[in-house]
């Protein structure tokens, strides 16, 4: 067999209204951008829809985790030329996608930037898995740099957002701890957490996570299960 390098490829999604465009160079960056969006999958288009429901012409938007962006593409369309999404992606690959799509969609209104967040200066490490044969997945890692996302917002000089998304694979605790003056801004009246209970560090638990939102001024909670995650939406 001759093995060549996928061809890259533009899929257009439809959504809630609008339309999106995404670069594909790989199966796993199809089953990213497309599976989202197929019947039958759970909650994922229920909870992109509910994000793009409580978002208007000029709203501040953060994206954490926003991987190639799906999330932050669809966001940035609804928020407008008046309104600023900022997209924290590190790993290196979903990173270049993620440029790659706000290109392609021609959004000047997003700010990305490669990094991982957290409750800390310095550097960490970062794990991803991809499939060689069935059964058997191999392991990269990366190194990043890691900021608590306060200090991010302060030395680029961004706005506070009003609505955040955060899903950081078992991290939601210390990204959330690092956040915490943007958080208590009064302005700051949505976040939407993917949990990951199973991947959660040894001593966080959810209720961790509830107990310290509540702390910063969120008052009602709701959780939609997905399997063993489950996103959760805090509302001040």
């Amino acid at each position: 067999y001759l093995l060549t390098r996928p061809k890259i490829q533009k899929r257009k999604i439809s959504f809630n209204g609008m339309e999106a465009f995404f670069r594909v160079s790989s199966a796993d960056e199809l089953r990213l951008v497309e599976i989202p969006f197929e019947d039958g999958m759970g909650n994922e288009k229920f909870v992109l829809g509910k994000l793009l429901q409580s978002l208007y012409p000029g709203d501040i938007v953060c994206d954490i985790g926003a991987s190639v962006g799906i999330h932050t593409v669809f966001m940035a369309k609804k928020v407008g030329q008046s309104g600023i999404v900022i997209a924290i992606e590190p790993e290196d690959h979903s990173y270049t996608s993620l440029q790659a799509n706000l290109k392609l969609n021609n959004l000047n209104n997003v700010f990305p930037y490669q990094m991982a967040l957290g409750n800390y200066f310095g550097k960490g490490n970062l794990y991803r898995f991809r499939l060689v044969k069935e059964n058997n997945r191999e392991v990269f890692g990366q190194g990043v740099n890691v900021i608590p996302g306060d200090v991010l917002l302060r030395n680029k000089e961004l706005p506070n957002p009003y609505v955040l998304k955060i899903d950081v694979e078992g991290y939601e605790y210390y990204v959330i701890q690092g956040l915490e003056e943007t958080l208590k801004q009064d302005k700051c009246r949505l976040l939407c957490c993917e949990v990951h209970p199973l991947m959660l560090p040894e001593g966080v638990t959810v209720s961790s996570i509830e107990d310290l939102l509540k702390s910063f001024g969120f008052c009602r909670t709701e959780t939609l299960p997905r399997g063993e995650t489950f996103h959760m939406f805090f509302y001040k």
